[in-house]
C-alpha cells in the first residue's frame, strides 16, 4: 500500500486542509508498531482491549477460531449472496478489527470519562473542531466526525464498512446516549438505522428519510443495555432471553447511563425494507 502512494504528491500541505484517507490510518498503524516496538494486534490488545475488558474484540486474522464470528454477505442481482473474502491485513489499522455492540459501548463509555483510557488533554483534542477540518458543516478532529446538524445536538459518530460488514457508532455526549448498529450485509447504511433510533428517543423527525419501523425491528431482534443491564424493552424487566413483544422505543430514566440499541438485523429485513 505505502509503495502505491509514497511518491505521490501531497494534496495540501499537512495542517491545511483535510480529506479522508485510508491510507492515512494505515500509515497510523505503522507508526504505531514503530513506537511501541510491538504489533499493531498486540498493541490494540494490551492497552485498550484488555484493560477496558473487551473480550470480543480484536485485529481479525482469517485463521483465528472466533466464537459465534459472523458471516458477512452482499447483495447480487436482488439475491443475498457470501461476501467476497477479503484478508483483512489490506485494510490494516484502516478496518481491520473484530467487535460487538457491546464492547463497542465499552469504547463509547471509556472515551466519555477523562483518564479511563485517555488524558484530559488526549480527549480534547479528540474532540476539537478543527477550521482546518471543516466539511459540509461538520468537523472531522482525531478519527471522529463532530456534527451538529441532526437534531440540533452536538453529535460524536463514524461509521465504517468492508467486504461483508458496515456499521455505525453515534453518541450525542450532552443527552448520555450512545447507537451502535452492527450489520453484516454491506450494502446496508447502519447510520440510517441510527438516525432513526435517535429520533424515536429525542421525540424528533427525520427530515427528508424513509420511515424504518424501528419499534417492530426492536421487539423482535434487540434490547436496549441500560444501568449495566440486559432489558427487555416490552416488559422493563431484566431479560436474559430477549422475550418478543411490542416495544415503544422511547427513552429509559435520563438518569441512566448511555442508552445502547441493539438489533440485528437479517438480509432478508433488509431487502424488505426497500420495498415500497
Amino acid at each position: 500500500m505505502i509503495g502505491l502512494v509514497r511518491d505521490k504528491p501531497l494534496d495540501f500541505t499537512p495542517g491545511t486542509n483535510w480529506s479522508y484517507s485510508n491510507t492515512g490510518y494505515i500509515l497510523l498503524g505503522m507508526i504505531v508498531e514503530e513506537v511501541s516496538g510491538q504489533s499493531y494486534a498486540d498493541f490494540l490488545k494490551a492497552n485498550i482491549f484488555e484493560p477496558l475488558g473487551m473480550k470480543d474484540s480484536g485485529y481479525d486474522r482469517a485463521g483465528d477460531i472466533l466464537k459465534q464470528r459472523a458471516s458477512g454477505y452482499q447483495i447480487i442481482h436482488g439475491q443475498v449472496a457470501n461476501a467476497d473474502f477479503i484478508d483483512m491485513s489490506v485494510p490494516f489499522s484502516a478496518g481491520g478489527i473484530y467487535s460487538t455492540v457491546e464492547d463497542m459501548y465499552r469504547w463509547n463509555e471509556a472515551l466519555a470519562e477523562e483518564g479511563k483510557l485517555l488524558s484530559a488533554e488526549s480527549l480534547k483534542k479528540m474532540f476539537t473542531e478543527y477550521p482546518e477540518a471543516a466539511h459540509e458543516g461538520q468537523h472531522y478532529g482525531y478519527g471522529i466526525v463532530i456534527s451538529r446538524l441532526k437534531f440540533g445536538k452536538l453529535l460524536y459518530y463514524h461509521g465504517g464498512g468492508i467486504e461483508g460488514f458496515s456499521s455505525s457508532i453515534q453518541r450525542y455526549p450532552n443527552d448520555r446516549v450512545c447507537i451502535v448498529v452492527l450489520s453484516n450485509l454491506d450494502s446496508y447504511k447502519p447510520w440510517e438505522l441510527g438516525d432513526h433510533i435517535a429520533s424515536d428517543l429525542f421525540r424528533n423527525p427525520v427530515s427528508g428519510a424513509v420511515r424504518i419501523d424501528t419499534a417492530k425491528l426492536t421487539a423482535e431482534r434487540g434490547r436496549w443495555l441500560y444501568n449495566g443491564a440486559m432489558r427487555d424493552r416490552a416488559s422493563r424487566k431484566p431479560s436474559a432471553g430477549g422475550e418478543k413483544g411490542r416495544a415503544a422505543l422511547h427513552a429509559p430514566d435520563r438518569r441512566s447511563a448511555y442508552h445502547l440499541a441493539r438489533l440485528v438485523l437479517s438480509a432478508k429485513e433488509h431487502c424488505q425494507g426497500r420495498q415500497p
